[in-house]
């Protein structure tokens, strides 16, 4: 397979395990120990008010995160799309999205996080395949397509 198949190939991985994580996540709560449920069930509202993001999450009006949460999913449908066809930019963005999605998850999460062992893994998963990924788009022979797309119109 070529480099240029294989950064699709996980380019479409990392498209499936962002849908299939959430889905597990959702149904794998009721196989975890029943001391561990109830304290899932006792956790206060996501983002929690009293978080960094949730002290500003909360005091903006609920139209505008919608806006907002829509014109991220544009953003991310549209680098994806930037990927797909090797376009510069489009790895650049990728990795200050990164670079941003790990901030706010390192400072926003000040609670134990608790999942299923099928959700760790896939979140290790997706983890591991978006440093290849990143990996893949700043080293030969990929950069070298990426390059030669940004003279394109």
């Amino acid at each position: 397979m070529s480099a240029t198949g294989t950064f699709r190939l996980l380019l479409t991985v990392q498209v499936l395990l962002s849908f299939a994580i959430p889905a597990i996540g959702y149904y794998s709560t009721e196989n975890l120990p029943q001391p561990i449920q109830q304290y899932l069930n006792n956790l206060p509202d996501f983002p929690d008010p009293n978080s960094l993001i949730g002290q500003y999450m909360y005091a903006i009006p609920d139209t505008i995160l919608l806006a907002l949460a829509i014109a991220i999913v544009l953003v991310l449908i549209v680098n994806l799309i930037g990927l797909w066809l090797l376009r510069n930019w489009a790895r650049h963005l990728y990795l200050a999205i990164t670079i941003i999605g790990f901030a706010f998850y390192v400072v926003d999460y000040q609670t134990p996080i608790i999942f299923s062992t099928l959700e760790g893994l896939l979140w290790d998963m997706l983890n591991i395949i978006t440093g290849a990924t990143i990996a893949m788009m700043y080293l030969p022979p990929l950069t070298d397509s990426f390059k030669a797309r940004s003279t394109d119109t």
